[in-house]
């Protein structure tokens, strides 16, 4: 060995393998610094928020949103309604127990409105706790949706005697199907004062203007069984067809009607167009024209 070799100094030579080993290390810590970041950062996905029931039998049944915010729900079985308000559940009392609390209002005024089958009428809370109800003449009910519309009148769907019943200033005007055995069930409240409504057995969509003028549309799938309704800002009806053609019971579809089409006039059974067909999948959601 020369002379010059015993006097330079060792080079330090760092294993591959704990290269490795580090790099390996830094790229966990990077990820673990960004997952936290995505978790804290504006991009979060919303996350479900549970509230439980305050009873332990309580089965909530039917919802409606109050114009405070508040949220407000029937429970099967129960003498009272309840209430989210302000991140706290609270049980009102309404004076008896019900059976298939199905239909559920909230006023402008914040008063609550609701199907009482057990007293076959419709029952009302005001805003200072007073109830009210309104049995109808038929003394027998089964009912479905109830909505409040935007003129103030209170709409329920009573399959019992095939009809849709207003009522208004404390008087009830029920407004007959035109099929027999039609079994009314969805109500919504469009934005000039009327109602779109749902025939489940006719397998119709009935529209009551705030004058009390009557029409109705079938939907492009026979047989659909359509059930809830509800009215976009635009007008658009969407509703819920229970039975499909290609596959019965099994399969729920989402259908919507344009409110320009909503608003022609009646329309037989192979009338298409205004329709539009929303199926929810596994592979999500896909648009087109009715089945």
């Amino acid at each position: 060995m020369s002379a010059i070799g015993l006097l330079a100094p060792p080079v330090s030579r760092v294993p591959k393998r704990r290269r490795l080993v580090s790099l390996a290390l830094l790229a966990l810590a990077l990820a673990a610094i960004g997952l936290i970041a995505w978790r804290l950062g504006a991009w979060t996905p919303p996350r479900f928020i549970e509230y439980r029931m305050l009873g332990g039998g309580d089965i909530p049944a039917a919802l409606a949103l109050g114009p405070a915010g508040e949220v407000w729900f029937t429970i099967e079985n129960a003498d009272a309604l309840g209430v989210l308000r302000g991140g706290s559940m609270q049980r009102v009392p309404k004076g008896g127990e019900t059976l298939e609390p199905l239909g559920l209002g909230v006023s402008n005024d914040g008063s609550v409105w609701f199907t009482d089958p057990v007293a076959e009428g419709i029952g009302h809370l005001t805003v200072d706790g007073t109830l009210e109800s309104f049995p109808l003449p038929t003394r027998l009910t089964q009912f479905g949706r109830l909505t409040v519309a935007t003129d103030g009148s209170v709409w329920a769907a009573d399959s019992w005697s095939n009809s849709l019943v207003r009522l208004q200033a404390g008087t009830l005007t029920p407004y007959v199907a035109s099929s027999a055995g039609a079994a009314p069930f969805g109500v919504a409240a469009d934005p000039a004062g009327g109602i779109w409504a749902t025939l489940q057995s006719a397998n119709k969509l009935v529209h009551i203007e705030s004058n009390g003028r009557v029409t109705e549309l079938e939907p492009p799938t026979r047989s659909s069984g359509p059930s809830d309704i509800a009215i976009d800002r635009s007008g658009g009806v969407w509703f819920v067809e229970l039975r499909g053609q290609d596959r019965p019971i099994l399969r729920r579809r989402l259908h919507r009607v344009s409110a320009a089409a909503a608003t022609g006039g009646y329309h037989g059974p192979g009338h298409r167009a205004g329709w539009q067909r929303v199926v929810y999948g596994a592979a999500g959601a896909k648009t087109g024209p009715p089945a």
